[in-house]
């Protein structure tokens, strides 16, 4: 069995992998979270973002992933481009987005997947993408401060 002190340093050592393979960013910041720091975050995932929700916006699965870029591009510029991508606990990723065409293609080539999930400190939000069998569902909700 693996320690909890080594299971942490080699979330870090991943977390830190990941944040390199980023591009069309800045700044990429391995972190830990701080007790709680993000909870009210998971949590309004879980309230808003069921596989039953009705999302904000949705896509058939054959439209165009350069649409979604660019819709989720305007959506991300609408907020402080420092954010977080969240990564396995208690780490996060803090990226400032200089790029988000490419950032967000270097991201889905890493996951294999179109799924995404931001968090945005200013004002505090949610942007989650979700890449469903049937299409993709855009969610977005700004948190009580």
């Amino acid at each position: 069995m693996v320690s909890e002190k080594l299971h942490e340093k080699i979330v870090e050592l991943r977390a830190r992998q990941y944040a390199s393979s980023l591009t069309g960013v800045k700044i990429s910041n391995v972190r830990k979270e701080v007790e709680g720091e993000f909870e009210r975050y998971r949590e309004n995932i879980q309230e808003f973002c069921k596989i039953d929700s009705i999302s904000s916006q949705s896509w058939e699965d054959s439209e165009n992933v350069n649409t979604i870029a660019r819709f989720l591009c305007s959506k991300i510029s609408a907020y402080d481009r420092n954010l977080f991508i969240p990564f396995e606990r208690p780490f996060f990723i803090e990226i400032y987005v200089e790029n988000c065409i490419s950032f967000l293609e270097s991201i889905w080539k890493i996951e294999g997947t179109r799924d995404l999930t931001l968090y945005m400190v200013s004002p505090p939000a949610v942007i989650q993408l979700q890449d469903l069998e049937y299409g993709f569902a855009y969610f977005e909700f700004q948190l009580d401060k």
